[in-house]
């Protein structure tokens, strides 16, 4: 009896912080899928994205990312990629590149209250990098502009 009197509140003190652990872990912002690759520049980081469910997931679900670094999507093959602010919890910049990493067009400041609009290239490319706003700015970067893109021989 004395037993029970000693079990019974030490396995309601152990569901409870259970409880409690598994609901702290599910509210963190997501990892990086595991199919990502993270590249550094001088100055940039770049997130790699190249498979349909990392291109899918893209920044949905973070809360934020910090300033010199974006998510850089490489796609099998130049198309005019479009990109929607679904489930986005921030504004990014989207940066359109070519192969040769020339930098084509810029979307600026595109906010999650801009979903179900979609943003196009302005012709069909295979990389498209997604940032904090203003970062292409303070990165220097405008159309025209050639950036050394990690995957661009891919």
């Amino acid at each position: 009896m004395n037993y029970l009197k000693l079990a019974l509140p030490a396995l309601i003190i152990g569901i409870l912080f259970g409880g409690i652990f598994f609901v702290a872990t599910r509210v963190q912002a997501p990892a990086p899928p595991a199919a990502t690759q993270v590249e550094t520049s001088a100055s940039f980081t770049y997130e790699i994205v190249s498979t349909d469910a990392t291109r899918e997931q893209g920044l949905s679900g973070r809360t934020s990312i910090p300033e010199n670094y974006g998510m850089l999507f490489v796609f099998p093959q130049k198309d005019l990629h479009g990109f929607w602010m679904k489930d986005m919890q921030f504004a990014i910049d989207m940066i359109w590149i070519r192969d040769d990493g020339t930098i084509i067009g810029i979307e600026q400041e595109a906010t999650p209250e801009s979903f179900p609009q979609s943003f196009f290239p302005p012709e069909p490319v295979r990389y498209v990098l997604e940032t904090v706003p203003g970062e292409a700015e303070r990165q220097g970067w405008t159309i025209g502009t050639q950036i050394e893109l990690p995957l661009a021989q891919q």
